[in-house]
C-alpha cells in the first residue's frame, strides 16, 4: 500500500539524479518493512534520500565499491528462490567501446561490461529480469533500470526490449518512471538523431502463478 490519500503525490517523469527518482517511486512503492535487493549497487546513490533504517537492503554488486557490499554477479545472487521483497537492476547500457567513457566513474563498465556488445548487454538484462524473477516472492516487485541508445548510429530501444523479457517471464507492467537528466554533451558536429537525456525505470510485479519452474 502506497501513500494514496495521505497527500504524497507522485509523477511519472522526474528531473535530477537516481536519489531523486527512488524518493519518487517510494511514494507509491514504499520500501519500508521491506527486504530489497540491489543486484547492481553500485556507488548506492539510489538509496541516499530515503530513510534505510525502516527496510532491509541486501547490496550486490560485480565490482563492490565498499566492503559492506556483497560481491555477485546479477545473473547468480547467492540467495533462495522466492526469499525477497523487491529487486532492484541498474547494469551497464552502454556497449563497451574499448575506452573510457563518461559513464566509467558510475558503472565502472572496464571491470563489469569489458568485451561486451550490444547484443551482450541485452542478454545481461535479460539474464537479470530471469534472476530478479527468481528471487521475488509472489506479487514481489521488480524495478529495471535503463535507457535507449543510438549506437553504430542505430537506435536501440532497451526500454522496449526489457519490457517483452519481463513479459515473457511472467512479470506484469506495473509503472514507469522517467528520469529527466539536464542536457549532455553532444560529441558529433552534424546531429542525426535527437540527444536522449532521459532514462526509464521500469516497476513489474510478478504474478502469483509466475516462475514455478526456474
Amino acid at each position: 500500500m502506497g501513500y494514496e490519500g495521505l497527500g504524497m503525490k507522485a509523477y511519472t517523469c522526474v528531473c535530477g539524479n537516481n536519489a531523486d527518482l527512488f524518493a519518487e517511486v517510494d511514494k507509491i512503492y514504499p520500501f519500508a518493512g521491506k527486504t530489497v535487493v540491489d543486484a547492481t549497487y553500485g556507488k548506492g546513490i539510489f538509496w541516499r534520500k530515503l530513510d534505510m533504517t525502516t527496510f532491509n537492503l541486501i547490496p550486490f554488486d560485480i565490482a563492490p565499491r565498499f566492503v559492506y557490499v556483497r560481491q555477485a554477479d546479477l545473473r547468480e545472487i547467492p540467495l533462495e528462490n522466492e526469499s525477497v521483497d523487491v529487486v532492484v537492476l541498474d547494469p551497464p547500457y552502454k556497449p563497451d567501446a574499448g575506452k573510457t567513457t563518461l559513464h566509467e566513474g558510475t558503472y565502472k563498465n572496464r571491470e563489469t561490461t569489458k568485451g561486451m556488445n550490444y547484443e551482450a548487454l541485452k542478454a545481461l538484462y535479460g539474464d537479470g529480469i530471469k534472476e530478479g524473477g527468481r528471487l521475488l516472492k509472489p506479487c514481489g516487485l521488480l524495478m529495471v533500470k535503463c535507457q535507449d541508445l543510438v549506437h553504430s548510429g542505430k537506435q536501440h530501444r532497451s526500454s522496449i526490449y526489457i519490457w517483452s523479457v519481463a513479459a515473457h517471464y511472467g512479470l506484469d507492467d506495473q509503472d514507469q518512471f522517467i528520469l529527466c537528466n539536464g542536457r549532455p554533451p553532444i560529441q558529433h558536429k552534424k546531429q542525426k538523431h535527437a540527444r536522449k537525456n532521459h532514462s526509464v525505470l521500469w516497476v513489474f510485479k510478478k504474478g502469483k502463478n509466475a516462475w514455478k519452474e526456474y
